[in-house]
């Protein structure tokens, strides 16, 4: 990111309450929040879940990557 495309960018979201981080997109958020449901999971079920997650996050980036083009 060069310093002209930096002071486009709109703002950060701020986190949600519960939420004591934030990426700035929701989409992300939601995909990484995931990973807390993995105590509650059988192990055998944490790579299905790592599956789901990466899926996500490459659909984010997929769609970043057309709104650029």
């Amino acid at each position: 990111m060069n310093e002209e495309s930096a002071m486009t960018e709109e703002p950060q979201a701020e986190p949600e309450a519960d939420t004591p981080w934030s990426t700035g997109d929701e989409r992300v958020d939601e995909a990484v929040a995931r990973l807390d449901d993995l105590d509650e999971r059988d192990v055998d079920e944490h790579a299905d879940v790592y599956d789901t997650i990466h899926g996500d996050l490459a659909d984010v980036l997929d769609d970043a990557g057309s709104e650029e083009s």
